[in-house]
């Protein structure tokens, strides 16, 4: 299933929109009404967290680098490149994390940040 051309291309549509600057674009792509938990915090909309990282990173980049099939489900595997424009400025990259398709967890190290979500069927976008 890694391999499927229909789940690359909603793989490569995904990377796109957070690269997008439109944080509506990243929530099209997850449930009406869904919502994520970033580092242990309340659910907020997706829309609202895809702003804050477009706001805080304006030049990031989110590069699809693969699929990868695994018994948890299918791993979206992509490089985040960013320099943070908040306070204490950083460049920031992550280097073929991965987030599986369905519910993920994705802990980064440099932050200890820890994001729950839940994406939508290839269906839905």
């Amino acid at each position: 299933m890694d391999d499927d051309p229909e789940l690359t291309k909603f793989a490569q549509r995904y990377a796109e929109a957070w690269c997008s600057q439109d944080p509506e674009k990243v929530a099209a792509f997850y449930a009406t009404n869904g919502s994520i938990s970033v580092n242990g915090g309340s659910p907020v909309p997706m829309a609202e967290v895809a702003h804050g990282f477009m706001r805080d990173f304006p030049d990031m980049v989110v590069t699809f680098d693969k699929l990868k099939n695994t018994p948890a489900g299918i791993e979206f595997h992509w490089t985040f490149t960013g320099t943070n424009t908040g306070p204490g400025e950083r460049e920031i990259l992550f280097e073929s994390a991965a987030t599986n398709f369905g519910k993920s967890v994705r802990t980064d190290s440099s932050a200890n940040r820890k994001a729950n979500s839940t994406p939508r069927s290839t269906n839905d976008s």
